[in-house]
């Protein structure tokens, strides 16, 4: 019975499965459709979201990663109150913002930077959560003009 696998080995099995599957939703939802229609051929997706799995830390460390960016809340000192967070966020902040931003919603950045009167920078590219790459040279000037400024 050599060719039957194991009961850990099929459980190990499932959980890649898994990690698999949540990171190919996380890379649709890296770029926008938009990108992906303009960079990529219909047939070639599965290749790509395989090839950048394959490229992938382990599981485990990029799932120790997620749980902690997800409780993580500036505002939690404040009581949730971004009225209030000027109070405690007293240095000069430039905050930039991809607007296609599939992952993490840029009206947030875009209300913190109205609150503190901070200087926003907005990437308007179809890179999505990836425009920071993508618009790397409007970033750079950005943060070069704002630390100049200092």
């Amino acid at each position: 019975m050599a060719d039957l696998i194991s009961e850990a080995e099929q459980e190990s099995q499932k959980l890649d499965f898994a990690y698999k599957r949540a990171h190919h939703i996380l890379l649709m939802n890296v770029w926008t459709p938009t990108f992906f229609a303009k960079t990529h051929s219909p047939d070639s997706l599965n290749i790509l979201l395989n090839n950048e799995y394959s490229q992938l830390m382990k599981p485990e460390d990029y799932l120790g990663g997620i749980k902690a960016m997800i409780p993580h809340d500036i505002y939690k000192s404040v009581g949730s109150d971004i009225k209030e967070i000027k109070n405690i966020i007293k240095a000069d902040m430039l905050i930039v913002s991809p607007t296609q931003d599939h992952l993490v919603n840029p009206l947030s950045s875009i209300e913190l930077a109205k609150e503190l009167n901070a200087e926003l920078v907005t990437l308007e590219s179809d890179c999505g959560h990836a425009a920071f790459a993508c618009e790397s040279e409007k970033v750079k000037v950005a943060i070069t003009a704002f630390l100049n400024d200092r």
